[in-house]
């Protein structure tokens, strides 16, 4: 969604993201300062922290909010900040991403796509979906 070419097309998702603190500023809001005088105005942010993941290494297995498919993300800066999150604990990390989150589907989608559930809603039972599905190949 809202993108010019489809997902597969793309060579990489990147976050690019940047953290920061908002700063105590005692002095006067209103005070009107001069352009020779930019270097003592005081900012009312710092601690900047800029980041660029891969977006399968700080995604979690959960949407962003509850009412859509939006992938949600890691919360835990060193996390973030790292790219080692949850994903990032398989072998194919970067394929079970896209598979995991291209098959996905919340409560509303399950319905109306003729499921009474969805096929899993976590990594854990998304293992258990896989299971089900190589036991029901191998009957074949």
């Amino acid at each position: 969604m809202n993108t010019d070419y489809p997902y597969n097309l793309y060579k990489s998702h990147l976050v690019i993201g940047m953290l920061y603190q908002q700063s105590t500023v005692d002095s006067n809001e209103k005070q009107v300062y001069g352009i020779d005088e930019l270097d003592i105005i005081k900012s009312v942010i710092d601690n900047f922290i800029f980041f660029v993941q891969p977006k399968w290494k700080i995604a979690i297995d959960k949407p962003g909010s509850g009412n859509t498919r939006n992938i949600g993300g890691v919360k835990e800066i060193k996390t973030l900040i790292h790219g080692t999150g949850p994903f990032t604990k398989f072998k194919n990390g970067e394929k079970v991403f896209d598979n995991y989150w291209m098959n996905y589907y919340g409560k509303t989608d399950a319905k109306n796509a003729g499921m009474s559930t969805p096929k899993y809603h976590n990594l854990a039972s998304y293992k258990e979906y896989l299971l089900e599905q190589q036991q029901t190949l191998e009957l074949l």
